[in-house]
């Protein structure tokens, strides 16, 4: 009978700790659950994912989420439990003041041609043609690669279209490769095509400094509106000036280039060029009436002979007239004093100072003719 006693107290004992370990642990997981729902609920309304939010600022009006439009400030629902982000997409895609909107919508803008008249005409944002007039821009202005990251540019630009992306000068570099290429298949294209006459020009000189030999080739051609063009196609070092080698490399830069059609072939009269154009007109086919108008001489090039044989007659004379100058020149007090004694006899002060005598002929002929009272002033110093 104790013992049966003594069994049923431990029974009941167990059977309270165990209740009072379920309540415990119970109210543990409510507190828990209590404290973690208001941080989800929290977590959930501050997070937007919606790209429209790109285009609106985020507002609450009498509790309720409202978005505002960041470029007309139009306010519109945008409760996450019953409108959502429906209205703010829509708008956002049509908002005729949304920067994204009018990549390809047409403006008007006034231009003027060169002939000075002028009208209305249709514009739209291009990213290509932009790029490539940039490109361009570098090209034919000859800048150098670094001058995009100049904070002027970058201003300029963005004043003129505030759309446009200024790229850095190593995506430049790389255009300007592929920008060489087309224009380059471009340019092959024409030359290739046998209707197309092409005129070629020539010169070679030598580096005073380095002693290296240089050759320029230059195609000259009219295109299908009537316009004359000039491109170099071949500038390099040369082995030697003998007529052998210049005309091998002629004929190189021909085929390379795949020219169908060379009309004339114009050089100076060096005997070396008459030696290449021999062996052009023995290499190259099909020639214009058997080459006989082939070889054409450069017209500045006999003038310019003309024009020292005839000076060397007074070559006495021009250089006492050098020498007198270049006295004049040593100094900048010499100069000073010079213009005071020009504006004292009533002459201009011409580019006398900054041109190299010996290389200037129409300064030689103004100091023989005596134009500008040099004489008078000469005998004032």
């Amino acid at each position: 009978m104790n013992q049966f006693v003594l069994f049923f107290v431990v029974q009941v004992w167990m059977r309270l700790n165990c209740h009072h370990d379920d309540d415990e642990v119970f109210v543990d997981n409510t507190e828990q659950e209590i404290n973690e729902e208001p941080t989800q609920k929290r977590k959930r309304v501050g997070k937007t994912r919606s790209d429209c939010w790109k285009s609106f600022e985020k507002i609450f009006i009498d509790g309720v989420r409202h978005g505002k439009c960041k470029w007309c400030e139009r306010v519109l629902k945008a409760d996450g439990n019953n409108t959502g982000t429906s209205s703010l997409n829509k708008h956002a895609k049509n908002c005729k003041q949304n920067p994204e909107n009018l990549k390809n919508q047409q403006t008007l803008q006034f231009k003027k041609e060169p002939n000075g008249e002028g009208g209305i005409r249709t514009w739209k944002h291009d990213d290509k043609r932009i790029k490539k007039a940039m490109l361009n821009l570098f090209v034919v202005g000859g800048l150098p690669f670094k001058f995009v990251e100049n904070e002027a540019f970058i201003e300029y630009t963005n004043a003129l279209n505030g759309k446009v992306v200024v790229p850095c000068r190593t995506t430049i570099s790389k255009k300007v490769s592929l920008y060489y290429q087309e224009e380059r298949n471009k340019l092959v294209t024409f030359l290739c095509n046998p209707l197309n006459t092409i005129r070629l020009t020539t010169d070679c000189w030598t580096s005073p400094s380095k002693r290296v030999h240089y050759i320029v080739i230059t195609a000259h051609f009219i295109d299908d509106n009537w316009e004359m063009h000039k491109r170099i196609i071949n500038f390099k070092e040369l082995d030697s000036q003998r007529g052998e080698d210049i005309g091998k490399e002629v004929l190189k830069c021909i085929q390379g280039w795949g020219i169908k059609n060379v009309m004339t072939c114009t050089v100076d009269n060096a005997s070396s060029n008459d030696k290449a154009i021999e062996f052009l007109k023995n290499k190259l086919p099909n020639l214009y009436n058997e080459g006989k108008h082939f070889h054409i001489r450069c017209m500045a090039h006999i003038i310019n002979l003309i024009v020292r044989d005839g000076m060397n007659k007074n070559d006495e004379s021009v250089k006492c007239l050098q020498d007198a100058v270049r006295y004049i020149r040593k100094s900048t007090q010499q100069i000073a004093l010079f213009k005071k004694c020009m504006k004292a006899v009533g002459g201009g002060i011409n580019q006398i100072f900054v041109q190299r005598l010996s290389h200037s002929l129409e300064l030689n002929l103004r100091l023989i003719e005596d134009r500008g009272g040099f004489r008078k002033s000469f005998l004032r110093v």
